[in-house]
């Protein structure tokens, strides 16, 4: 982010891992936030330096790997919203089988599917914008069990 720019673009979120971000609605904070100064990280002689206490000891994760259904570039909406509906039943069934899992890794394009035979035109009338339906739908979702998703998808920027 360009210094003293006081906005965060869509490229930063990128960088920061926006598709972790998702999960606890970290997307408006960071957007909205303006940090202060931090102190420069300090090394002690024998390599090491200050380290603050884990939120938490142990996370529970969880690798979901789905069925993928290409969008009809003509027409994305409609099955853009049937395999984000399909995520969120996937998030139900991981959150219920074998206890909550803090963070979820789905595999590429979950959303918008993947066809070897589009162009580069066509991978854009696929992409999602981000924040946009399909990331708040998640987000929705992912914060009923405060669960962080990971996800890989073609975003118009």
């Amino acid at each position: 982010m360009p210094e003293n720019s006081g906005r965060v673009t869509r490229r930063d979120m990128f960088a920061l891992g926006a598709g972790a971000a998702i999960g606890t609605g970290l997307w408006s904070e960071m957007a909205h936030a303006t940090s202060p100064a931090k102190a420069p990280l300090t090394m002690r002689s024998d390599g090491g330096y200050a380290t603050a206490p884990l939120a938490k000891d142990s996370w529970a994760l969880g690798v979901v790997q789905s069925r993928v259904i290409a969008v009809d570039v003509t027409s994305p909406e409609k099955k853009r919203r049937e395999n984000v509906q399909h995520m969120c039943d996937l998030i139900d069934y991981a959150n219920g089988f074998s206890g909550k899992k803090d963070m979820l890794f789905f595999h590429e394009f979950p959303i918008t599917g993947y066809n070897y035979k589009w162009t580069l035109i066509d991978a854009r009338k696929a992409a999602i914008e981000l924040p946009g339906e399909e990331t708040e739908t998640l987000a929705k979702k992912a914060r009923q069990y405060g669960t962080w998703l990971v996800f890989g998808s073609y975003v118009r920027d």
